[in-house]
């Protein structure tokens, strides 16, 4: 496994009624380029040997996180096959969680049910193993690499996993589950929708294409870090081999609700937030009627409605022309937002608003 990137191709979102919803985030690349409280690998029991091409190969080269055939002092084991190992000096997560797929038997091979085992340790012990304040795991889409196992099914196990999660572990944000191959993007892509249940839709889209070009070459320009690091996310996603359209407008609901927070708060600095997107929208659109940009309010409501329709719609009526008009209403969204904050050619400023 080389030191570089990881490519995110898609996103699906677990709603919890009421509570904040739990976000599985889908990875091409490089698990350990990106940071997360957790990171739960795989192994053979009584094998931990950092294999070169493996995550505890990568670990022993860049953190010195070296194991072997015992557990090692410090390990904490929740079940004979889970263990926390004693990580040190390690910038890519804090804790490490190996679960034991089966014991070594000169072969490599894994089955579907060895697994789904697995997972159902995962499934009952994920108290511990997100016990505190863990917000975010990550693993890797376990079988799927040399051992060959069909994506479909490892992917239909991974999110009735994460699905289970969202129910157990209320305090958990987001999942993130990585694949090695970047090659394989867009087999996965078609793989999870349909799990998921979501029709099969073409595979490339010119308006879409245009509309991600567009945002590439403009996401540089955005300063505000949470801004554009979801106009980033969503570049990624519209720019993805057979791209997800439900993922892109999970993205764009997203940053919609980073910019109304924005414009809430600069017209109502002593006001509390509202709780939901619907009410930040509602608390900012008198300001934005009266702006020669009216129109961002359409914007807004386009963000929201087509992302609530990806996460709790049960078959998938987002298409790849819905998601083209969120990546373009979210760069406008973002340009305007942004604007207000950044000098005299400001919306906001235009309006008469100024110092608001």
């Amino acid at each position: 496994m080389q030191n570089e990137s990881a490519h995110l191709f898609n996103v699906w979102e677990v709603p919890r009624g009421q509570a904040p919803s739990l976000f599985a985030e889908f990875y091409a690349g490089d698990i350990l380029s990106i940071r997360s409280d957790v990171l739960i690998v795989s192994s053979f029991r009584g094998d931990y040997f950092p294999t070169q091409g493996s995550i505890l190969g990568a670990l022993a080269d860049r953190f010195g996180l070296a194991y072997g055939t015992t557990l090692p002092r410090g390990s904490l084991s929740v079940h004979p096959n889970l263990h926390k190992f004693p990580v040190t000096g390690c910038l890519a997560f804090r804790d490490l969680w190996v679960i034991e797929i089966r014991e070594w038997d000169a072969k490599s091979t894994v089955t579907l049910a060895d697994v789904s085992k697995a997972f159902g340790v995962l499934k009952g012990s994920i108290a511990k193993v997100a016990q505190g304040d863990v917000k975010s795991i990550s693993m890797p889409l376990i079988g799927t690499g040399s051992v060959g196992l069909p994506l479909q099914d490892v992917v239909r196990e991974t999110m009735l996993l994460v699905k289970d999660w969202a129910s157990t572990a209320p305090q958990l944000e987001v999942v993130r589950i990585f694949a090695n191959d970047l090659e394989k993007v867009a087999v996965l892509n078609q793989a999870i929708n349909f799990v998921l249940g979501f029709s099969v839709q073409q595979s490339a889209s010119a308006l879409l294409a245009a509309a991600a070009e567009e945002l590439r070459q403009k996401v540089s320009g955005f300063t505000v870090a949470e801004i554009a690091e979801i106009l980033s996310r969503i570049a990624e996603l519209a720019r993805s081999d057979y791209p997800s359209a439900n993922g892109v407008a999970i993205e764009g609901r997203k940053l919609a609700e980073v910019c109304t927070k924005t414009l809430f708060q600069r017209l109502n600095p002593n006001t509390q937030l509202p709780g939901k997107l619907v009410g930040l929208i509602n608390g900012v659109e008198e300001y934005i009627k009266k702006t020669k940009e009216s129109w961002i309010l359409n914007y807004l409501r386009l963000l929201q409605t087509v992302g609530n329709n990806a996460a709790h719609a049960s078959s998938g009526n987002v298409n790849l022309t819905d998601a083209a008009a969120v990546v373009l209403a979210a760069i406008r969204v973002a340009e305007f937002t942004q604007e207000g904050q950044t000098g005299p050619s400001a919306a906001i400023g235009r309006s008469g608003f100024e110092g608001l």
